[in-house]
C-alpha cells in the first residue's frame, strides 16, 4: 500500500514536472503586451532568436524617437491568443480588438 502510494506521488510529479512551462497562449500574451507597452526587455525573455532582431530593431527606433520628444499611441491589451502546436513550435494568432479579426 505504501508502496502504491509513493509510486502515484512520483507519478504526479514527472507529469507535473512535464507540463510545468506556461502554455504557448500565456508566452504569446506576455510577449504582445510587453511590446505594446514598450517593455523590451519583458519582451525579449519571451521570443524566439530570429524575433529578437526585430524586437533590437524597434527598441532603437522607440528609443530614437523618445530622444526626439516623440511618444508611441497606447495599443490596446492583447486578447484571443490561440496557438497550434506542431512538434516543438507552436504557432499563434490573436486579436486586439474582438471586432477586427485575428492577426498572426
Amino acid at each position: 500500500m505504501r508502496f502504491s502510494t509513493v509510486l502515484f506521488a512520483v507519478s504526479l510529479f514527472v507529469l507535473n514536472a512535464c507540463n510545468s512551462g506556461p502554455k504557448p497562449e500565456e508566452v504569446a500574451t506576455i510577449f504582445l503586451d510587453s511590446m505594446n507597452q514598450q517593455d523590451f526587455e519583458t519582451a525579449r525573455k519571451h521570443c524566439t532568436e530570429r524575433t529578437l532582431k526585430l524586437v533590437d530593431f524597434l527598441s532603437n527606433i522607440a528609443e530614437m524617437a523618445k530622444q526626439e520628444g516623440s511618444a508611441f499611441a497606447d495599443a490596446d491589451p492583447v486578447t484571443t491568443v490561440k496557438c497550434i502546436i506542431t512538434d516543438d513550435k507552436a504557432t499563434c494568432t490573436f486579436c486586439c480588438i474582438d471586432d477586427q479579426g485575428e492577426s498572426d
